[in-house]
């Protein structure tokens, strides 16, 4: 299924680069130009497909307006290194591919801007680096993900995506995009079927459910804002709110 869909046209346009971790291959993506707006990898992902959806590209270039915006595939997924060892499904794998951007770009300080599976990324960089990060922005995440669903939620999906990618991958879209257009949930499914494989999917949803970085959040000492939809189908708007509770000073948006 082609997954490309017509873009506008516009006088920005992201750069891909590639630079190298302990794992392999890591491609990322800057756009824009001001203070720089890192956002860690939200599940899987890749950086040309998204690109050229008009939606997501709109919402990148909204953000580049006023900053360098800086995306990256996660290893096992997009344009970087598509194998992946099962020792590397690990929160310090997935700050280690973090950790080497930030130092490839040479960047002293920036924003992390964590969505989702990003969210705890965010957090843990924040807490560990606190010389590093200006400010803090976490949109519809969590810091405990067995809160997200109840045990036998969090093994069933995972289950299905690693036996049918193809039916697994329609039910996340229906889950993260449950009003869309059929259109765009045509697109979003098949751009997580070209993004990564059954095995790789399953594992990241699994690592999603096992991260658990609450003990971090109160070593967070950046400017944080907390943004959460009320009804957020994926992550519980009361894992939100204890977000923003137990960061010290962090703002709290529905």
């Amino acid at each position: 299924m082609r997954v490309i869909q017509p873009i506008v046209r516009s006088e920005m346009d992201q750069e891909v680069r590639f630079c190298k971790g302990q794992a392999g291959r890591i491609a990322y993506a800057t756009v824009g130009e001001g203070s720089p707006l890192l956002l860690p990898t939200a599940w899987v992902g890749h950086l040309e497909l998204t690109w050229a959806n008009v939606r997501y590209r709109a919402f990148i270039e909204a953000l580049a307006v006023r900053h360098a915006v800086i995306r990256y595939d996660p290893i096992g997924s997009g344009l970087s290194e598509r194998r992946r060892a099962e020792e590397d499904f690990s929160l310090r794998a997935e700050l280690e591919v973090l950790d080497r951007v930030f130092e490839h770009l040479g960047l002293k300080r920036c924003t992390l801007f964590g969505f989702s599976m990003g969210g705890p990324l965010a957090i843990t960089f924040a807490a560990a680096r606190p010389e590093r990060v200006k400010r803090l922005i976490l949109y519809g995440t969590y810091a405990d993900g067995s809160k997200i669903a109840d045990a036998r939620t969090r093994r069933a999906v995972p289950e299905l995506v690693r036996e049918h990618w193809g039916l697994g991958s329609r039910f996340i879209t229906s889950v993260f995009l449950p009003d869309t257009e059929p259109k765009e949930a045509r697109w979003f499914a098949a751009l997580q079927r070209a993004a990564t494989d059954a095995h790789t999917a399953a594992r990241m949803l699994s690592l999603c459910f096992e991260l658990d970085v609450s003990s971090s959040l109160p070593r967070v000492v950046a400017p944080t804002l907390v943004l959460h939809r009320r009804h957020d189908r994926v992550i519980p708007y009361e894992l939100g709110v204890d977000l923003a509770a137990e960061i010290s000073g962090a703002s709290f948006q529905t």
